[in-house]
Protein backbone atom coordinates (compact mmCIF):
# COMPACT_ATOMS: atom_id res chain seq x y z
CA UNK A 1 0.00 0.00 0.00
CA UNK A 2 1.35 3.41 -0.98
CA UNK A 3 0.35 6.93 0.04
CA UNK A 4 0.12 10.25 -1.77
CA UNK A 5 1.31 13.44 -0.04
CA UNK A 6 0.73 15.88 -2.88
CA UNK A 7 -1.52 18.06 -0.72
CA UNK A 8 0.85 19.29 2.01
CA UNK A 9 2.36 22.01 -0.15
CA UNK A 10 -1.15 23.10 -1.12
CA UNK A 11 -2.09 23.32 2.57
CA UNK A 12 0.98 25.47 3.27
CA UNK A 13 0.18 27.78 0.36
CA UNK A 14 -3.39 28.18 1.60
CA UNK A 15 -2.22 29.27 5.05
CA UNK A 16 0.39 31.58 3.54
CA UNK A 17 -2.15 33.22 1.21
CA UNK A 18 -4.66 33.73 4.03
CA UNK A 19 -1.99 35.40 6.17
CA UNK A 20 -0.84 37.63 3.29
CA UNK A 21 -4.41 38.74 2.53
CA UNK A 22 -5.05 39.58 6.19
CA UNK A 23 -1.88 41.58 6.91
CA UNK A 24 -1.14 43.07 3.49
CA UNK A 25 2.57 42.29 3.71
CA UNK A 26 5.06 39.75 2.35
CA UNK A 27 5.09 36.33 4.00
CA UNK A 28 8.28 34.44 4.81
CA UNK A 29 7.96 30.65 5.01
CA UNK A 30 10.59 30.48 7.73
CA UNK A 31 11.36 32.15 11.09
CA UNK A 32 13.74 35.02 10.21
CA UNK A 33 14.71 38.44 11.55
CA UNK A 34 13.20 40.14 8.51
CA UNK A 35 10.17 42.37 8.97
CA UNK A 36 6.83 41.03 7.78
CA UNK A 37 4.74 37.94 8.36
CA UNK A 38 6.29 34.56 9.06
CA UNK A 39 4.63 31.19 8.55
CA UNK A 40 6.42 27.90 9.10
CA UNK A 41 5.40 24.31 9.57
CA UNK A 42 6.54 22.95 12.94
CA UNK A 43 4.59 19.72 13.43
CA UNK A 44 2.31 17.10 11.89
CA UNK A 45 -0.18 15.57 14.31
CA UNK A 46 -2.04 12.35 13.52
CA UNK A 47 -5.80 12.85 13.64
CA UNK A 48 -8.26 10.01 14.07
CA UNK A 49 -10.64 9.11 11.25
CA UNK A 50 -14.22 10.25 11.64
CA UNK A 51 -16.69 7.57 12.60
CA UNK A 52 -18.26 5.97 9.55
CA UNK A 53 -15.47 7.15 7.20
CA UNK A 54 -13.77 4.45 5.15
CA UNK A 55 -10.21 3.76 6.22
CA UNK A 56 -8.79 4.69 2.81
CA UNK A 57 -7.00 7.84 3.95
CA UNK A 58 -4.71 9.06 6.72
CA UNK A 59 -5.65 12.26 8.53
CA UNK A 60 -3.22 14.76 10.01
CA UNK A 61 -3.33 18.24 11.49
CA UNK A 62 -0.52 20.44 10.16
CA UNK A 63 0.58 22.88 12.90
CA UNK A 64 1.93 26.23 11.67
CA UNK A 65 3.40 29.06 13.72
CA UNK A 66 2.40 32.49 12.45
CA UNK A 67 3.97 35.77 13.58
CA UNK A 68 4.40 39.35 12.38
CA UNK A 69 7.29 41.71 13.10
CA UNK A 70 7.97 45.34 12.30
CA UNK A 71 11.07 46.63 13.99
CA UNK A 72 10.23 50.32 13.50
CA UNK A 73 6.60 50.07 14.71
CA UNK A 74 5.77 47.22 17.14
CA UNK A 75 2.21 48.48 17.60
CA UNK A 76 1.53 48.13 13.90
CA UNK A 77 2.97 44.61 14.09
CA UNK A 78 0.52 43.78 16.86
CA UNK A 79 -2.40 45.23 14.90
CA UNK A 80 -1.54 43.16 11.84
CA UNK A 81 -1.10 40.04 13.91
CA UNK A 82 -4.57 40.67 15.29
CA UNK A 83 -6.01 40.80 11.77
CA UNK A 84 -4.19 37.57 10.94
CA UNK A 85 -5.63 35.83 14.00
CA UNK A 86 -9.15 36.97 13.08
CA UNK A 87 -8.77 35.69 9.51
CA UNK A 88 -7.43 32.31 10.63
CA UNK A 89 -10.19 31.93 13.21
CA UNK A 90 -12.87 32.56 10.56
CA UNK A 91 -11.66 29.70 8.36
CA UNK A 92 -14.15 26.83 8.43
CA UNK A 93 -11.56 24.01 8.42
CA UNK A 94 -8.78 25.50 10.56
CA UNK A 95 -8.42 25.82 14.32
CA UNK A 96 -6.26 28.06 16.46
CA UNK A 97 -3.96 26.03 18.72
CA UNK A 98 -4.55 27.01 22.34
CA UNK A 99 -1.56 25.05 23.67
CA UNK A 100 0.68 28.06 23.22
CA UNK A 101 4.19 28.21 21.79
CA UNK A 102 7.00 26.84 23.90
CA UNK A 103 10.00 29.13 24.45
CA UNK A 104 12.16 26.17 23.47
CA UNK A 105 10.82 26.58 19.95
CA UNK A 106 12.24 30.08 19.64
CA UNK A 107 15.56 28.89 20.97
CA UNK A 108 15.57 26.03 18.47
CA UNK A 109 14.94 28.28 15.46
CA UNK A 110 17.44 30.90 16.64
CA UNK A 111 15.22 33.99 16.79
CA UNK A 112 14.06 36.05 19.80
CA UNK A 113 10.57 35.24 21.14
CA UNK A 114 7.84 37.30 19.52
CA UNK A 115 4.02 37.49 19.57
CA UNK A 116 2.71 34.59 17.52
CA UNK A 117 -0.21 32.23 17.05
CA UNK A 118 -0.33 28.57 16.05
CA UNK A 119 -2.94 27.27 13.61
CA UNK A 120 -3.94 23.68 12.83
CA UNK A 121 -4.92 22.92 9.25
CA UNK A 122 -6.19 19.48 8.16
CA UNK A 123 -4.14 17.42 5.75
CA UNK A 124 -5.41 14.16 4.30
CA UNK A 125 -3.24 11.50 2.72
CA UNK A 126 -4.95 9.15 0.32
CA UNK A 127 -4.07 5.51 0.67
CA UNK A 128 -3.58 3.83 -2.67
CA UNK A 129 -3.62 0.08 -2.85
CA UNK A 130 -0.77 -1.42 -4.81
CA UNK A 131 -1.92 -2.65 -8.20
CA UNK A 132 -1.04 -6.27 -8.72
CA UNK A 133 -1.51 -8.57 -11.68
CA UNK A 134 -5.11 -9.06 -12.78
CA UNK A 135 -6.99 -11.80 -11.01
CA UNK A 136 -7.19 -15.02 -12.93
CA UNK A 137 -10.69 -16.41 -13.14
CA UNK A 138 -10.94 -20.15 -13.12
CA UNK A 139 -13.99 -21.91 -14.45
CA UNK A 140 -14.87 -25.57 -14.06
CA UNK A 141 -17.19 -27.22 -16.50
CA UNK A 142 -18.82 -30.48 -15.50
CA UNK A 143 -19.94 -32.57 -18.43
CA UNK A 144 -23.65 -33.31 -18.45
CA UNK A 145 -24.60 -30.51 -16.01
CA UNK A 146 -26.60 -27.49 -17.15
CA UNK A 147 -28.90 -24.70 -15.93
CA UNK A 148 -32.61 -24.71 -16.51
CA UNK A 149 -34.12 -21.32 -17.31
CA UNK A 150 -37.74 -20.42 -17.75
CA UNK A 151 -40.75 -18.39 -16.70
CA UNK A 152 -44.04 -19.07 -14.95
CA UNK A 153 -47.04 -17.41 -16.60
CA UNK A 154 -50.57 -17.15 -15.24
CA UNK A 155 -53.46 -17.66 -17.66
CA UNK A 156 -56.95 -16.31 -17.00
CA UNK A 157 -60.06 -16.18 -19.18
CA UNK A 158 -61.30 -12.77 -20.16
CA UNK A 159 -64.50 -11.85 -21.97
CA UNK A 160 -65.41 -14.34 -24.63
CA UNK A 161 -62.48 -16.36 -25.87
CA UNK A 162 -59.89 -13.80 -24.72
CA UNK A 163 -57.03 -15.23 -22.64
CA UNK A 164 -55.17 -12.94 -20.27
CA UNK A 165 -51.50 -13.73 -19.62
CA UNK A 166 -49.22 -12.30 -16.92
CA UNK A 167 -45.91 -13.38 -15.36
CA UNK A 168 -46.25 -14.80 -11.85
CA UNK A 169 -43.79 -13.44 -9.32
CA UNK A 170 -43.04 -15.46 -6.19
CA UNK A 171 -43.98 -18.81 -7.74
CA UNK A 172 -42.19 -21.90 -6.39
CA UNK A 173 -40.38 -24.12 -8.87
CA UNK A 174 -38.96 -27.40 -7.48
CA UNK A 175 -37.15 -30.41 -8.87
CA UNK A 176 -37.42 -32.70 -5.80
CA UNK A 177 -35.52 -35.61 -7.28
CA UNK A 178 -32.50 -33.34 -7.84
CA UNK A 179 -32.80 -31.29 -4.67
CA UNK A 180 -33.12 -28.04 -6.62
CA UNK A 181 -35.62 -25.22 -6.17
CA UNK A 182 -36.14 -21.56 -7.09
CA UNK A 183 -38.59 -18.69 -6.61
CA UNK A 184 -39.60 -16.62 -9.62
CA UNK A 185 -38.65 -12.96 -9.77
CA UNK A 186 -40.83 -9.96 -10.59
CA UNK A 187 -40.85 -10.93 -14.25
CA UNK A 188 -41.82 -14.52 -13.45
CA UNK A 189 -38.44 -15.95 -14.45
CA UNK A 190 -36.40 -18.60 -12.63
CA UNK A 191 -33.10 -20.45 -12.91
CA UNK A 192 -32.32 -23.93 -11.62
CA UNK A 193 -28.60 -24.67 -11.60
CA UNK A 194 -26.92 -28.07 -11.46
CA UNK A 195 -29.49 -29.88 -13.63
CA UNK A 196 -28.58 -33.03 -15.55
CA UNK A 197 -28.53 -32.29 -19.26
CA UNK A 198 -29.83 -35.75 -20.18
CA UNK A 199 -33.01 -37.52 -19.15
CA UNK A 200 -36.41 -36.08 -18.31
CA UNK A 201 -36.97 -34.26 -15.00
CA UNK A 202 -40.14 -33.47 -13.09
CA UNK A 203 -40.89 -29.95 -11.91
CA UNK A 204 -43.50 -29.04 -9.32
CA UNK A 205 -44.77 -25.48 -9.76
CA UNK A 206 -46.98 -23.66 -7.25
CA UNK A 207 -48.34 -20.11 -7.35
CA UNK A 208 -51.21 -18.40 -5.52
CA UNK A 209 -52.91 -21.59 -4.48
CA UNK A 210 -52.55 -23.24 -7.89
CA UNK A 211 -50.19 -26.13 -8.65
CA UNK A 212 -48.87 -27.88 -11.69
CA UNK A 213 -46.51 -30.79 -12.33
CA UNK A 214 -44.45 -30.67 -15.50
CA UNK A 215 -42.21 -33.34 -16.97
CA UNK A 216 -39.68 -32.05 -19.47
CA UNK A 217 -36.36 -32.59 -21.18
CA UNK A 218 -33.70 -30.10 -19.93
CA UNK A 219 -31.95 -30.36 -23.30
CA UNK A 220 -34.99 -28.83 -25.04
CA UNK A 221 -34.98 -25.25 -26.25
CA UNK A 222 -34.84 -22.63 -23.47
CA UNK A 223 -36.14 -20.50 -21.86
CA UNK A 224 -39.12 -22.65 -20.96
CA UNK A 225 -42.58 -21.25 -20.33
CA UNK A 226 -44.80 -22.95 -17.77
CA UNK A 227 -48.45 -21.91 -17.81
CA UNK A 228 -50.75 -22.07 -14.77
CA UNK A 229 -54.51 -21.67 -15.17
CA UNK A 230 -55.49 -19.09 -12.58
CA UNK A 231 -59.20 -19.89 -13.09
CA UNK A 232 -58.71 -23.19 -11.32
CA UNK A 233 -58.12 -25.71 -14.12
CA UNK A 234 -54.51 -26.79 -14.71
CA UNK A 235 -53.39 -26.50 -18.31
Amino acid sequence: MTTSDDGLDATTRAVRDAVAAACGAPVHLAPTDADGAHVWLVELRRAGAARGVAQDELRFAARYVVSFTRSDDPLDAHARLGRIVAALADHADWALDTDGIDTELWRAVGVPPRPAIAVLAPWRVERRKAVGPPALRLGVEVEGITSLRGAVVGIARGDGDTALRAPLAGASVRAPALGRSAITGRDGTFVLDGIRATGDITLHVAARGRQRTVRLDPAAAQPLEIEIDMDGATR
